[in-house]
């Protein structure tokens, strides 16, 4: 069967390119999902080299973490744990039961000491999963405390890693709170000395300090250690941006030592920086030539933002770059996020799609080419089989 493109300009921008939205760093190697074609590859930044890793795209994910040898992944229906090993490249699955809507079933995937902790949504369970033992325990306790503080309904739910704590701030119609979630000894607390803006478009964290982009003009500054609450203002990008702007433009946030960058959100076109010293902002144009973004009604440009080892690395998930940001120098490099050759993904599903007959989904939009140039390979090789089939069939009469 042939599958048509559905839109030319638009296949022609999604068949080499990788967008991905959760990813791992490990050895300075990249270990990323593709959202758009579900599949896990390794990206060499050095070399632009790249590898196909996992092609069963049983489950799709969004979050996950590692711990240097393997990599924890959640399924986004909150239906299982992946866990990757880098270096044998098998993978083991556990079953979760988060599974409440069609979307965003995880909040987040976080690693310590022994453990995995998968933060569910919607309804706040937290799933343990112990690396030793290979089971996984489910805490009620951020659960209960919902259901008891939060009358009319699921809250919102913020959460950050900050040591050996989970921080979640929490908000719906009628309540506004904040907690913490102490790893090693597994219980909750409440935290009334600080007030936290209600909206939160972006958050980062950096040496003791929470970052949270209340608006396009605002950063409430969280010292963690001493409880104080700062602010940001963002005046320059008044003029910067003019009075016709757009609501919300940004949507995510990176701190340096130097600066804040301020990503856009799918409203947003730009990137600003922000410069910690001189106290101004100015509009980033330092893009490679070819650099685009695919423009999707609410999706934001820029999905996870995770530091290591000196460096800010930042998910290319609409982008035909990625980017990543020097800690000490404030200064990023863009890297392309191309796929060298997909050839082992397309021939795996067209292999996978082969039997079928009748109506098959087009949304993975395997390029005509690839299918002009798989059809006759097959051909050749239905051929071949049935040639080798006479001479075995001659040589046993």
């Amino acid at each position: 069967m042939i599958l048509m493109d559905r839109d030319d300009k638009l296949q022609k921008k999604k068949d080499d390119i990788a967008y991905f939205e959760t990813f791992e760093v490990i050895d300075n190697k990249i270990y990323a999902f593709l959202w758009w074609k579900n599949i896990l590859i390794k990206i060499f930044p050095d070399s632009d080299e790249t590898e196909i890793l996992m092609l069963d795209d049983t489950y799709f994910f969004k979050h996950c973490t590692t711990d240097g040898e393997k990599i924890y992944f959640a399924d986004n229906y909150g239906e299982a744990l992946v866990i990757y090993d880098v270096d044998s490249k098998l993978r083991e699955e556990y079953i979760l039961d988060a599974n409440i809507k069609d979307d965003n079933n995880i909040v987040t995937v976080e690693n310590y000491a022994g453990n995995i902790f998968v933060v569910e949504n919607f309804r706040g369970n937290i799933y343990i999963f112990n690396k030793s033992n290979k089971n996984i325990e489910k805490d009620c306790a951020l659960c209960q405390k919902i259901k008891r503080t939060f009358k009319t309904g699921m809250p919102y739910i913020y959460c950050w890693k900050i040591g050996n704590y989970l921080y979640f701030k929490m908000v719906s119609e009628d309540a506004h709170e904040i907690f913490k979630y102490n790893l090693e000894k597994r219980s909750l607390e409440n935290i009334q000395e600080v007030v936290l803006p209600e909206q939160i478009m972006g958050s980062y964290y950096f040496e003791d300090k929470l970052f949270m982009l209340q608006d396009d003009f605002n950063i409430i500054v969280w010292n963690i250690k001493d409880s104080t609450i700062d602010k940001i203002e963002l005046m320059d990008l008044h003029q910067l941006l003019g009075e016709n702007k757009p609501k919300y433009i940004f949507s995510s946030i990176a701190v340096t030592k130097r600066n804040i960058w301020l990503l856009p959100s799918s409203m947003g076109k730009d990137i600003y920086i922000y410069d910690l010293q001189k106290k101004c902002v100015r509009k980033y144009d330092d893009y490679p030539s070819d650099f685009f973004y695919l423009e999707m009604k609410d999706w934001s440009k820029y999905s996870e933002i995770k530091e290591r080892e000196g460096f800010i690395y930042i998910a290319a998930r609409s982008s035909n770059y990625y980017l990543i940001i020097d800690v000490d120098r404030g200064i990023g490099i863009w890297k392309p996020a191309y796929m060298n050759d997909f050839g082992e993904y397309y021939n795996y599903y067209m292999d996978k799609l082969e039997p079928q007959s009748g109506n098959v989904s087009i949304e993975r939009c395997i390029p005509l080419k690839v299918q002009l140039n798989y059809f006759p390979r097959k051909m050749q090789d239905k051929i071949n089989k049935k040639g080798l089939g006479k001479k075995i069939w001659g040589e046993l009469k």
